[in-house]
């Protein structure tokens, strides 16, 4: 089954159902990713399953992925930044239950309706692919370029380099 993603819903019972979601939500909904970047008229593309593992766990699984105009930090000049995710999740009702789980599953935890607020968790997932420091992802696309083109320095004398002519002596 393939439709349109809600904005909340029970992953337990989507799990049970083996729904999938696949579409589009527009990019003003992502408010934490916006304060990276803009791009207005965006769109969020997803796609999610829900599923219960061979352990019969509830999971979630899917990719999401959007761009955003950010400003390079390398050279200072905006520039469209591709960010694309894939997860598998395990939702669950608390925090604490969040922290027993096994390493390497990752939580997702429900609100406090028990319902997976699906733009919340999209939006972790970008912002975790996200770089750090956003720059252009090949050099030569960057305005700024004097760093390669700087005059080498003139070779200094070492400073001990008239101690090794005393020693001959």
């Amino acid at each position: 089954m393939s439709a349109q993603a809600p904005l909340f819903l029970d992953p337990f019972k989507a799990a049970d159902r083996e729904a999938r979601f696949d579409g589009e939500l527009p990019l003003v909904k992502f408010t934490r990713l916006l304060e990276m970047g803009e791009n207005p008229g965006g769109v969020v593309k997803l796609t999610l399953g829900f599923r219960r593992d061979p352990l019969l766990a509830h999971c979630v699984e899917g990719t999401v992925s959007t761009e955003i105009e950010v400003v390079c930090q390398r050279c200072l000049e905006p520039f469209r930044l591709p960010l694309m995710a894939r997860f598998l999740l395990k939702p669950v009702r608390t925090e604490a239950e969040a922290v027993a789980l096994d390493e390497g599953i990752d939580p997702v935890v429900l609100d406090v309706d028990e319902r997976l607020d699906v733009v919340r968790m999209l939006e972790d997932e970008l912002l975790l692919a996200a770089p750090w420091i956003p720059k252009h992802p090949d050099e030569s696309l960057c305005s700024w370029r004097g760093w390669r083109e700087a005059e080498p320095s003139p070779e200094r004398e070492h400073p001990f380099a008239a101690l090794a002519g005393l020693k001959k002596h």
